[in-house]
């Protein structure tokens, strides 16, 4: 086989998420049920959102790259193939059409469920660099990833690593969920920092504002965490003021 060169790092995450399922037995031969959905992907990669939008934000996320790769090179598997909605069951149409196949999707299923086969039994190994589980993965909205501090700015996506999950802080490999529980727990700021000395005050509010957008994008936001999302002050534990212990329950809850 000639020579093919690796995806666009941008691809990669995605790329590591299939192998390692389908490594681990994860997807069967011939049995869509158990072929990773939009969002179950999304997850993996750190970015969950609702079903109705997962294919478009997968597609990003690094979908479209990995697809278009398999698109230059007909002699590699459609490991894309192996991704599927939610809700149908089989890949987006726009799948099929890429490679060639139009109409109902009893006119490509056999197609798509043999790309599939030949998929799992691919070895992807040469083709997994090693960004694939270091690449940071942009942030969609630039406004949103940057938190203000005085006069100073924090690009979250140059503090939090998010791929491989769990997501942490770059340089000391301290998750944001720890961070999160030290602060609920009533430690504080200069506390914080003081037992962890390779930490810096703008990780401690990149952290929060992590959370706090995961959050919003997990679920209907309601008007208590709407109101609160653009203010990353640091909150001091307070009964009138409950936005540390909140948001750590929701960011527990969505998975990290």
């Amino acid at each position: 086989m000639p020579s093919i060169e690796p995806p666009d790092p941008k691809a990669q995450p995605l790329l590591r998420i299939l192998v390692d399922v389908i490594r681990h037995g994860g997807i069967h031969a011939g049995d869509p049920q158990s072929f990773p959905t939009y969002s179950f992907l999304l997850e993996r990669l750190g970015r969950p959102s609702p079903s109705l939008f997962a294919g478009s934000r997968l597609q990003r996320l690094g979908l479209t790259d990995l697809n278009e790769w398999t698109m230059r090179h007909p002699e590699l598997p459609k490991i894309t193939a192996l991704i599927v909605n939610k809700s149908t069951g089989i890949p987006g149409k726009g799948f099929a059409e890429s490679h060639g196949h139009f109409g109902e999707p009893s006119s490509w299923k056999s197609w798509w469920l043999q790309e599939a086969e030949r998929a799992i039994r691919h070895d992807w190994t040469p083709f997994l660099t090693s960004s694939s589980a270091t690449y940071d993965l942009p942030f969609e909205d630039n406004a949103e990833s940057r938190v203000r501090e005085g006069e100073d700015e924090i690009d979250i996506g140059d503090i939090i690593v998010m791929t491989p999950p769990p997501a942490r802080i770059r340089r000391s490999e301290i998750t944001v969920a720890e961070v999160l529980q030290w602060l609920a727990a009533g430690e504080s700021e200069k506390e914080i920092l003081r037992l962890h000395p390779g930490l810096q005050k703008a990780d401690i509010r990149a952290s929060l504002a992590y959370a706090a957008k995961r959050e919003m994008q997990s679920a209907k936001a309601g008007k208590f965490t709407t109101r609160w999302s653009g203010r990353f002050a640091l909150p001091q534990p307070d009964a009138d003021d409950p936005r540390l212990s909140y948001l750590l329950e929701k960011y527990e809850r969505s998975g990290r």
